[in-house]
């Protein structure tokens, strides 16, 4: 069961910020939610998807996020 984020209903973003064509590598947990689409930008994953490394497209996971992989969503380094 993923950990932390709980007051976000799944949701899992880096901080970028601009219009909605330019939200990319943007994701939240449509298994918590149900929602499949968004007018902000970004994507829907699975559970199984947001605990995994391999979902976060250009996420720098050596110096900026950490994951344990199939455990818990990305959190920032510190």
């Amino acid at each position: 069961m993923p950990t932390g984020g709980e007051g976000l209903a799944g949701a899992v973003a880096p901080p970028i910020w601009g219009t909605p064509s330019s939200v990319k590598n943007s994701y939240w947990n449509s298994s918590i939610n149900g929602v499949m689409t968004s007018k902000g930008g970004g994507e829907a994953k699975t559970t199984e998807e947001m605990v995994k490394r391999s979902t976060y497209l250009d996420w720098n996971f050596e110096d900026i996020w950490h994951i344990q992989e199939e455990i818990s969503y990305p959190t920032l380094r510190r």
